[in-house]
């Protein structure tokens, strides 16, 4: 009797192996789904931020800007406040394509979107087309 438990141990058989591969796909699943809740929690924190700055600064320098625009005209109210103004308003306007164009550019360039998340996806799905 003693001969036949100090044989070989038991290999492991299919429902083993289906268990394992299960286990392992549910590892890889929370994994990536944690990396995408990382990085979807990190794009709303860095976008809140940003469009918080964005519109602090839009506020102080619209304020800073109007009010240079009224000194500049009372400076020249007698003689030239017509070329003031129109000059000022060309000024602005300029000013303000310039930073659309490169609003454009840089919303245009940003980075993909979950992108780690999406990386980490392909490799996966190579690895698994290699195994198999």
């Amino acid at each position: 009797m003693q001969e036949d438990q100090e044989r070989e141990p038991a290999r492991p058989g299919i429902f083993d192996s289906a268990k394992a591969l299960l286990a392992t796909l549910a590892d890889i699943a929370y994994t990536r789904i944690e990396l995408f809740s990382t990085e979807l929690r990190e794009e709303v924190d860095r976008a809140a931020s940003l469009l918080l700055r964005t519109l602090l600064a839009l506020f102080f320098l619209g304020l800073g800007i109007l009010l240079t625009a009224i000194a500049v005209i009372i400076a020249f109210w007698d003689s030239y406040r017509l070329l003031a103004a129109t000059m000022l308003a060309a000024g602005f306007l300029g000013a303000g394509g310039v930073l659309w164009i490169g609003l454009r550019a840089s919303v245009r360039d940003r980075p993909r979107l979950l992108d780690a998340t999406l990386t980490e996806l392909a490799k996966d799905e190579r690895e698994l087309r290699r195994r198999s």
